[in-house]
């Protein structure tokens, strides 16, 4: 986020002014309101009668967002936004004042009821899961409307859901049983997906009405066993066939094409002296199991410079034994950063907040069960090193944790020659060292304006759909923007930290499911070049046309 400085050193500030309006002129008091930017979260409170609340806030993007869990909900929640972080969003310039930033308040409703197994006892501490139910049956298993994990069945198998916007919702508790999850922690029991009131096909879900302000009571469900579950047991041993003890396994499901890894967990547990580990609770179906340092406990031992073989099994009607996996000696890359558009010693310090992301994959271009990622980082004189790599064809880019960056990498450089693209092969064990990255810094900052269209006429974006402006600088190994910027109520969006340069933007759009399209709708892509300034301020305005066609993800 940038914080322009006037000529007398001062920064200037901006203000955000709004006010909650509550449904029939309830009345809300001491309701807290959040702006949240990349770097800040400056609080304000709502007096009674939802009086205008106004905060001085730095210029950049940021949202405004109100929770009021017991009684309230706000339809800002539900216009294609997050959940996880509701609100509106709003791009504020340096010294401006915005006005208007209201945010409508209506009475929640209520989802209770009790969930019990087939002999009719309390099914306790089952979490519960609240979907759309308007969309497509088929994509029920997936978009929350409320927070996951945050509603729970008691010790007499009731659970109250509150704070439910007004609409047509279906209500399950329970595991999904397909190969593209793997169940982590929790109880002893595994319980199938059951949707209200005792349907494991989402197709014969039974959907419930929630008005606001209402209770929809008696939303009963009586869940499904799994089937019976299987174990699978094995060792970890080094290349002369040792046990290797206290290192961390992960396993996960095999995708339909039977070459790549699904979704993949680990309970943290390591192996025990004789490098034996067991997996738990597997239905049938294709596997593999594998060494890894992530979600490993304080006791746990680093692989360090080696990497893990995968062993592939399939569980039928009966546990499996017998399992190795093999740990390898590991290659290394290792090099240099040096960094180009600025010569101050403190925005070279923040390099060490980037990492170093490898992606190794086979020699012969194949998709492999094993991981493929690793990282690293860079240290204070500009160093990195990546161990534990398998052999293969690695590719090297950077990322920053928080997804938006003032560093942009230019290219990446073995010796002399340029690999940007391509990458380079590591024989097993091989130790490069002489790797280059030319990584940018930028302080430029892009202010663009949507206009929607539809053909000729000026038009609105269809109610809850979404736009996302995506910027790649023409020339960079890496890229800017991998997570779009969401434009806002406003049509505005703003990126900052970019090099100097030519982009090229694109604009994406989706509209979320609804009754008449239930399986939502991705939008045009509109892409549009544009030359960014080194420092300051550069405008855009770009016309988004509803009547083009969709193209492909950007």
């Amino acid at each position: 986020m940038t914080r322009r400085r006037r000529r007398d050193g001062a920064r200037t500030a901006s203000t955000a002014g709004g006010s909650f309006l509550p449904a029939r002129c309830s009345r809300v008091s001491r309701l807290a309101l959040a702006l949240l930017a990349a770097a800040h979260a400056l609080c304000a409170t709502t007096v009674a009668r939802a009086q205008t609340v106004a905060a001085k806030a730095p210029s950049g993007a940021g949202a405004v967002a109100g929770r009021v869990t017991t009684a309230f909900t706000s339809p800002e929640e539900r216009a294609g936004g997050d959940v996880f972080t509701p609100g509106k969003n709003v791009n504020v310039g340096a010294g401006e004042t915005v006005e208007g930033v209201d945010l409508t308040l209506v009475r929640g409703g209520v989802i209770t009821g009790r969930v019990t197994n087939s002999e009719g006892k309390p099914v306790v501490a089952e979490q519960v899961s609240v979907t759309e139910g308007e969309q497509d049956p088929r994509r029920r298993r997936s978009g929350w409307v409320m927070p996951y994990f945050e509603f729970e069945t008691d010790d007499r198998g009731v659970y109250r859901v509150y704070g439910v916007p007004a609409g047509r919702y279906v209500v399950s508790v329970g595991q999904e049983m397909d190969n593209n999850t793997v169940r982590v922690g929790g109880g002893a029991r595994t319980y199938m997906r059951t949707y209200h009131p005792s349907a494991t096909d989402p197709a014969q879900a039974k959907v419930v009405e929630v008005s606001a302000g209402s209770e929809a009571a008696n939303v009963d469900i009586v869940i499904a066993e799994a089937p019976k579950t299987y174990a699978a047991r094995g060792k970890i041993v080094d290349e002369a066939g040792k046990p290797v003890a206290g290192v961390t396994y992960w396993w996960g499901p095999m995708n339909g094409d039977q070459k790549t890894v699904g979704a993949a967990g680990s309970e943290g547990v390591p192996t025990n002296a004789e490098g034996e580990f067991v997996v738990t609770r597997l239905l049938p179906g294709r596997y593999a199991v594998y060494a890894a340092d992530a979600g490993g406990g304080r006791d746990a031992i680093p692989l360090g410079n080696n990497y893990s073989d995968v062993a592939l099994f399939e569980v039928a009607d009966a546990d499996v034994s017998g399992l190795v996996v093999k740990i390898h000696p590991g290659a290394s890359v290792s090099g240099t950063v040096v960094l180009e558009g600025s010569t101050d010693r403190a925005t070279f310090e923040k390099l060490s907040g980037l990492l170093i992301s490898t992606e190794v994959r086979p020699a012969t271009g194949e998709e492999s069960p094993a991981p493929i990622h690793k990282d690293g980082r860079i240290g204070a004189d500009g160093r990195f090193r990546v161990e534990g790599l398998r052999p293969g064809r690695v590719r090297i880019n950077i990322w920053n944790r928080g997804l938006h960056s003032p560093f942009t990498l230019l290219a990446v450089q073995r010796g002399v020659v340029d690999v940007s693209g391509a990458g380079f092969d590591l024989s097993p064990g091989e130790q490069v060292a002489d790797v280059r990255l030319r990584v940018g810094y930028g302080a430029g900052v892009l202010r663009g304006q949507i206009e929607i269209r539809e053909g000729a006429q000026p038009a609105a974006l269809p109610a809850g759909a979404t736009l996302g402006v995506y910027a790649r600088r023409a020339g960079s190994a890496g890229t800017i923007g991998a997570i779009p910027v969401e434009v806002d109520s406003r049509g505005r969006f703003l990126l900052e930290g970019l090099m100097g340069g030519e982009y090229e933007l694109s604009v994406a759009g989706w509209l979320p499911a609804s009754s008449a399209n239930p399986q939502g709708r991705r939008l045009a892509t509109f892409r549009q070049k544009i030359n960014v300034s080194d420092t300051g301020e550069t405008n855009v305005t770009i016309i988004y046309d509803l009547s083009r066609p969709p193209e492909g993800n950007p």
